[in-house]
């Protein structure tokens, strides 16, 4: 099956989730009060936005979809159960709840649709849709319904979290913010969710990566970005306060934008991006609401209705155009390469996929290339871009090249998680690996380790090359290190550092330096159980049984490596002189 007939229908579910979020949005226009006309327009506005492209096309944008879909519809669920006097109305209420916690589930964001629904609640007082003068116990039920189910997600969020290494650095690239002092963070914030109301607005030139050599940092609140931002956004917030009561779907359009986008604009906390189109999905129905208030307070002129109408195509058009940019990995990468130069994470992934394809064509090496040192001049000793340029060296030979370029990453000062940088040491380790030099690919396999001890390329190579460089000893402690990893890690929860198959290099590791027989053996079983057939060399499986043999020797068990050794004959694709060392091993047992 090719990737594109495996990506269709994941396609058709994300434009499925879009079309029920659109009439969902039609709905809950229709039940704050909005008109027939002015709520389809809006609800068509929205499913039209361009600036949900990146969550619609993109199968990874379905978080998204689902926190909104499952937050709305809680929403909705709310409204009607709190108009109900039946039996019915408590299983809305539960209804309602579980659709909460699914949201939050679904995606952070969607902790947004809690506060949301409180001010829901007021809009609906302010209109005179609940009945009571007093909104409390409206309110009061709202945060039974939202709260509880929030509590509990965090909490299971929480026990979750705590078998997973805690990650301390985000990467400067993808959002300075995290590395900048409290008011360059403000300040450049501010900026940006004015820029993500103006992009909501008019959504022109969109980007699926932004980044500090997209954006330029602000320092000071007195500058011109910042000063706008904070106008307009204070603008709105006061409008849609004050005329609350009077216009309730203005107040709520205010809400569902500001409330739902502060969370993710890095103000409260520096979040894992600077800026992303994908953040906007659900605060752009603030700006879709607008346009609906709009129609209905100049009872759908006809001039506002062309405008509207031109933007609705606008947007066609450029989501058709941003689709085509999403059809798969490989051409957004490429696609944005060039869309966005001043990107430099984009351009070191448009060269890793021209790296790939330079059987196709050698010229995509020099493209590569030259996307690379457009990374570095971008972002000075960028790691991620010396480490695709170290592996681009090396794909054609260029060993020396390739060596200067991982040391380089190695010693970059760009702020990264120490243990990344094993990536480079790995690199280097390889490298002499494929020259021969055992001794240095050893040495910097270590300093891998070093660094990011489950790393499992550098313990691949310490298996491999290690004996005969290293004393025994100091390979059985390496083997007693590596075996209680994977047994760690053999767990349901907890990342899987030491792959199956590796279990099976690190068993015939532990038998050649004479590690304890009983341990091998359970590595060697374990490897050999769990790696599919397609995916374990057929020599290294030999190799696998023949140690798990000699460990069962070893351990005084000669029945059980007799069996082996001779299943291990039996097979008649044994190459010759592997069924050498076999019957060689064979004939120095013991009689039983």
């Amino acid at each position: 099956m090719s990737r594109e007939s495996e990506a269709t229908p994941q396609h058709a579910l994300n434009l499925a989730l879009h079309a029920f979020a659109t009439l969902l949005v039609l709905l809950l226009l229709k039940r704050i009060g909005v008109g027939s006309l002015p709520a389809h327009v809006g609800a068509g506005l929205f499913g039209v936005h361009a600036i949900h492209s990146e969550v619609v096309a993109g199968v990874v944008g379905r978080a998204e979809l689902l926190a909104f879909c499952f937050g709305l519809w809680a929403i909705l669920l709310f409204a009607r159960a709190v108009r109900v006097t039946s039996a019915s109305r408590h299983l809305m209420l539960a209804g309602a709840s579980v659709l909460f916690f699914l949201s939050y589930a679904s995606k952070e964001s969607g902790l947004a649709c809690c506060p949301l629904l409180f001010c829901f609640v007021m809009a609906l007082h302010w209109r005179r849709a609940i009945k009571g003068a007093n909104p409390s116990g409206r309110l009061g039920l709202a945060a039974a319904v939202s709260v509880i189910p929030m509590a509990a997600y965090l909490m299971l969020r929480h026990q979750v979290m705590q078998k997973w290494e805690r990650v301390e650095l985000i990467d400067y690239v993808s959002n300075p913010l995290y590395h900048t002092d409290f008011l360059t963070r403000i300040c450049t914030a501010i900026k940006l969710l004015g820029y993500g109301l103006y992009k909501c607005v008019a959504p022109v030139h969109l980007s699926a990566s932004y980044g500090p050599t997209v954006f330029e940092l602000d320092t000071s609140p007195l500058g011109i970005g910042v000063l706008a931002s904070f106008v307009v956004l204070a603008a709105f917030l006061f409008v849609g306060l004050r005329f609350a009561r009077r216009s309730p779907v203005l107040f709520l359009a205010m809400t569902i934008f500001l409330g739902c986008s502060f969370i993710t604009s890095n103000i409260p906390f520096a979040i894992g991006t600077l800026f992303a189109e994908r953040l906007y999905y659900m605060p752009s129905l603030g700006i879709c609401m607008l346009a609906a208030l709009l129609v209905q307070k100049l009872n759908g002129h006809r001039v506002l209705l062309v405008v509207l109408g031109a933007w609705a195509l606008g947007n066609i058009v450029i989501a058709w155009q941003r689709n085509g940019a999403w059809k798969d990995t490989e051409t957004l990468f490429l696609t944005e390469a060039v869309n966005q130069p001043l990107s430099a994470d984009m351009q070191v992934k448009a060269a890793l996929v021209l790296r790939k394809k330079i059987e196709e064509s050698p010229t995509n090496g020099v493209t590569a290339m030259g996307y690379l040192e457009r990374a570095l001049e971008l972002v000075e000793g960028y790691p991620h871009a010396l480490r695709e340029k170290a592996a681009l060296h090396a794909q054609f030979f260029r060993y020396d090249e390739a060596i200067q370029s991982y040391q380089a990453a190695v010693d970059s000062k760009y702020p990264e998680l120490v243990d990344t940088k094993s990536l480079a040491l790995v690199g280097i380790a390889s490298i002499h690996r494929l020259r021969g030099a055992k001794d240095l690919s050893v040495k910097f396999a270590k300093k891998a380790l070093a660094l990011a001890p489950l790393d499992g390329n550098a313990w691949l190579i310490l298996i491999v090359a290690g004996p005969g460089v290293l004393p025994d000893k100091e390979m059985r402690d390496y083997f007693t290190t590596g075996s209680a990893a994977l047994k760690r890690n053999s767990m349901s929860f907890g990342r899987v550092v030491i792959p199956p198959v590796m279990a099976m290099y690190l068993g015939v590791m532990g038998e050649i330096v004479g590690a304890d027989p009983r341990r091998v053996f359970e590595v060697l079983e374990y490897g050999a159980k769990r790696t599919p057939v397609d995916k374990r060399p057929e020599a290294l499986f030999a190799a696998t049984l023949l140690a798990m043999a000699q460990a069962k020797a070893r351990a005084g068990e000669i029945d059980v490596a007799r069996g082996l050794f001779e299943s291990l004959l039996a097979n008649p694709k044994l190459q010759p002189d592997y069924r050498k060392r076999v019957s060689a091993a064979f004939a120095k047992l013991p009689p039983s």
